[in-house]
């Protein structure tokens, strides 16, 4: 009778850890569930109830083996990636990142059984779906205004671009596996869609010059690929991408932390352009700062310099402004390297700044004259500078703040 005792108590023992297994798999899924709506936009369920049920699955796999084992990694990895997955807070996670590396290999892990049943063939290609998701770089949550927000986003690129790619790129071969594994056995009308993120991929592996990264700029805003907090950003630099040379942009190299400094460096230079094409990339008092400080070594450089000056003057209304804007580029048009006729579309551009600014009638039938004679091999024109005062000048908008010294 203890022999048959002990037996029928291992067995209910065993009917108990399998009820208990089942209940905290129920338990686990429902809060991925939930973490999976606040994805979509739903309220972000109890962060410490999480952790609650991710530490309960990590003790129970100890207690576990075969496949109640693997289910519960799977359900443990799957919780972590929706949840990292939800929002830019992922939850409130104490190590993001390392949940994140967590997740991948759980998910990892619940894909290396072949799956033998109906069943076991759905979930794993839910589990497929999800460490796609989870292997796609993801977007900083940014209000893509001001200096850091621009950093932060173009370390992002800058990091893709460099010329070992680093884990961005080992990710997204991983993913153009992945998506061809789902083409094989998918839907007739799932097609479209893995079409579409194959080609989306396979632009994004290709990105390594000016115009594979305008092709890629393209086909993202043209099938609505494009992030809406990036759209603004993104034309203002397919902008200044066709006006680079075809071998442009040079690629950064190094640790993640070289290349941000290297993109500090950089953004010196580019956000006072970048602000020209998308105004409010960075804030009044980081423009004011930035455009001062652009170097004018080359007349290349006074050029840059009195463009984005020209773009804050054109904005602000004010005369003084412009007249500023006007230093540079004057000094540019009388450089001895400057291309001929060069000199002339700088002051003609000056000049209609000042005409449209209530400037006066003369200013702009010299940018006329300027724009439209025959130009020849001629001497270059006297710098013609905007005047000060300004007649038929309409009321224009209040200045916001007052004067910097010395102006």
């Amino acid at each position: 009778m203890s022999g048959t005792q002990g037996t029928a108590g291992e067995e209910r023992a065993g009917a108990e850890q399998k009820a208990r297994t089942r209940e905290l798999f129920r338990r686990a899924t429902a809060v991925s569930q939930e973490w999976a709506r606040a994805g979509e936009g739903g309220g972000l369920p109890d962060g410490p109830a999480t952790e609650r049920i991710l530490r309960e699955l990590a003790d129970a796999e100890q207690e576990r083996d075969g496949a109640a084992r693997r289910a519960l990694r799977m359900a443990r990895g799957t919780l972590l990636a929706v949840r990292h997955l939800a929002d830019a807070t992922h939850g409130g996670a104490a190590d993001p990142a390392g949940h994140r590396a967590e997740a991948l290999v759980l998910l990892r892990e619940a894909r290396e059984p072949e799956p033998v049943t109906e069943r076991e063939t759905q979930s794993r290609t839910a589990v497929t779906k999800l460490l796609i998701r989870l292997l796609v770089p993801q977007l900083p949550d940014l209000a893509f205004q001001g200096r850091q927000d621009m950093i932060d986003v173009l370390t992002v690129g800058a990091t893709f671009m460099a010329p070992d790619g680093g884990v961005l790129r080992e990710d997204l071969a991983e993913v153009g596996a992945l998506l061809a594994e789902l083409a094989e056995t998918a839907d007739p009308a799932d097609h479209p869609d893995l079409e579409h993120r194959t080609t989306l991929l396979r632009l994004l592996q290709s990105a390594r010059d000016r115009d594979s990264l305008l092709e890629l700029g393209d086909y993202a805003t043209a099938t609505g690929a494009m992030p809406p907090q990036l759209r603004m950003f993104m034309g203002a630099a397919m902008e200044m991408l066709k006006s680079l040379p075809d071998a442009s942009p040079e690629p950064l190299g190094g640790p993640r932390e070289e290349i941000r400094e290297q993109v500090e460096l950089a953004a010196d230079d580019m956000l006072p352009l970048l602000e020209l094409f998308a105004p409010g990339t960075l804030r009044p008092e980081e423009l004011e700062q930035a455009v001062d400080g652009l170097p004018r070594g080359s007349w290349q450089e006074q050029v840059t310099a009195g463009l984005a000056r020209f773009g804050m003057a054109m904005r602000s209304g004010d005369p003084e402004d412009l007249v500023e804007a006007a230093e540079p580029l004057l000094r540019a048009g009388q450089d001895e390297d400057v291309p001929a006729g060069v000199a002339a579309v700088l002051q003609a551009a000056l000049l209609s700044g000042a005409a449209l600014n209530g400037g006066n009638i003369e200013d702009a039938r010299t940018a006329q004259r300027l724009l439209t004679e025959n130009r020849g091999p001629r001497p270059r024109p006297r710098p013609v500078a905007p005047r000060r005062t300004m007649r038929h000048r309409p009321p224009g908008p209040a200045r916001s703040a007052p004067r910097r010294p010395g102006r």
